[in-house]
């Protein structure tokens, strides 16, 4: 037999011991996998590119809407992947979300990036296990208390006054204005404030910050091809150095990530010279309330890591609130007009309802009386009902997570509508799905603050969970509330509005 003979007949023992080996590992997975009972299509039970088939070519981003019909076809309990197990039942999220006892790891085929060498794998949120990733938030948790919001409220309201005088600039020119982005201006100077104890400043800059939007959309456009392609990305992300020079979602996340590092950097070494862990210093950003941790071991103070953490909490705590405020109201003058789709759902139908704009407005003017009334504090609003209804029904039409949330029980089989869902296997839940859910939220997609007031009130926040529920709830939860109750009564209490050219067709 000559060479080439010999190599001809390996190459085909070698591609038919692929073929094999991918047969017997398809079979296994769709007929003998331990989530082989649960109902589900066959494609999903055996690839994940049946997800990336309606998450990225050719029906990007139409994967959520596709569970919904899934639901509908199979029941509450549908298997969606190889080992993705996703629920829609409103009472098995307390049991999703699990306590500090009842451990909730992440799954890495979701949350691609954990574990990485460069930034955007080293924080908490990409932790996987469940007591290491308690342990690295204990270090945050104080910082983002009750209390110590509200002790640092004025550093809100100095950014609510701004966002109020960048918004009556507009008054009187006729330029458009586009809500979304004022308020992601916003957001962003709050949160980086916090973070390092000095702010970026967007509302200062003509385009509010443009750039740092554009790099966030970058990183958003990147995971659900890093998911499919999980090797390849984190490859390119770790030399993203190289990778920036030629593909713009990379650069994009490149420039993010430099900025945080820019950031970072002398907010470190400030906080290392304030203090000898912690003596006499106070804490008065996140990064010196990590480098000042008592709980936090050396190895979970450097610099790398606490930059993890600023990226994580500036990207989380800008675009979420942002969209929340965004989409209630579209501040208008009279001789301004706005048209964005980014603003629209919630927001149109509040001032779509000229009952419900002139009932908030007259409930705000029982504590600000005038247009030049100082704004109250977070503790007056917050005894406002009405008030209260309205952004608990936006933070439920902003849908601030978007995607679903993906768990494992690693140590204790679960059980959903009498289904088991074997210890060890990815689960996961929806926000959108949750929170249209009819029997709870009827009309789901009209905007109703009356859900929230009356008999009914108390069942339907039980099933409210827009910063979600247990050790992995939203960590920047209450400074979310202080930016809300804020710069809605700023906004309404000082600012005339009204909704131009803006109809049904624009919001759905």
């Amino acid at each position: 037999m000559s060479d080439f003979s010999a190599l001809v007949t390996l190459l085909a023992a070698a591609a038919t011991a692929v073929a094999l080996y991918a047969f017997v590992g398809g079979v296994y997975r769709v007929y003998f996998s331990r989530n082989a009972h649960i109902p589900g299509p066959k494609l999903a039970a055996l690839t994940y590119f049946y997800q990336a088939y309606y998450d990225i070519y050719p029906y990007q981003g139409q994967w959520l809407f596709h569970q919904i019909e899934l639901h509908k076809q199979y029941g509450p309990v549908v298997r969606v992947g190889p080992d993705e197990i996703h629920i829609d039942d409103l009472d098995f999220y307390t049991e999703f979300a699990g306590t500090s006892t009842k451990r909730r790891d992440k799954s890495s085929t979701w949350y691609w990036f954990t574990g990485m060498k460069s930034t955007v794998g080293q924080s908490a949120f990409a932790t996987l296990d469940h007591d290491l990733h308690a342990h690295r938030r204990s270090a945050m948790n104080g910082f983002f208390s009750k209390r110590k919001v509200q002790d640092l409220e004025e550093r809100v309201l100095v950014h609510v006054r701004k966002t109020v005088d960048r918004l009556l600039e507009y008054k009187n020119t006729g330029e458009l204005v586009d809500l979304l982005f004022l308020m992601s201006a916003l957001t962003l100077d709050v949160i980086s404030e916090y973070s390092f104890g000095n702010s970026v400043h967007s509302l200062d800059t003509p385009d509010l910050g443009a750039p740092f939007r554009a790099q966030m959309e970058g990183g958003v456009q990147l995971h659900p091809v890093a998911r499919r392609f999980r090797t390849i990305i984190r490859f390119m992300i770790e030399a993203m150095g190289y990778a920036s020079k030629y593909l713009g979602i990379f650069k994009e996340f490149k420039e993010f990530d430099d900025m945080i590092a820019d950031l970072t950097d002398p907010a470190y070494k400030k906080a290392l010279q304030e203090g000898d862990d912690g003596k006499n210093a106070t804490e008065t950003s996140i990064v010196q309330a990590m480098v000042y941790s008592k709980v936090l071991a050396p190895e979970e103070k450097t610099q790398l890591r606490i930059q993890a953490e600023a990226m994580n909490v500036v990207a989380a705590g800008t675009e979420t609130t942002a969209r929340t405020v965004g989409f209630l109201l579209l501040p208008k003058s009279h001789d301004i007009l706005t048209d964005r789709d980014q603003i629209a759902v919630g927001l149109f139908h509040v001032l779509n309802d000229p009952e419900i704009h002139s009932r908030l407005l007259a409930e705000l003017r029982t504590v600000m009386p005038t247009a030049t009334s100082d704004i109250p504090s977070v503790i007056e609003l917050i005894k406002l009902p009405y008030l209260t209804a309205c952004l608990h029904e936006s933070t439920r039409v902003a849908h601030g997570v978007a995607g679903r949330l993906v768990r494992i029980s690693p140590n204790k089989d679960l059980f959903c509508n009498n289904v088991k869902i074997p210890r060890g296997s990815t689960f996961s839940v929806s926000h959108y799905i949750h929170h249209t859910n009819q029997a709870i939220f009827p009309e789901p997609h009209a905007f109703k603050p009356e859900r929230y007031l009356g008999e009914k009130s108390t069942e339907t926040l039980r099933y409210l969970v827009p910063f979600g529920k247990g050790p992995r709830m939203c960590l920047g939860m209450n400074l979310a509330w202080s930016e809300m109750y804020l710069s809605f009564a700023a906004l309404l209490g000082r600012v005339d509005m009204e909704l131009v050219e803006t109809t049904l067709e624009d919001v759905t």
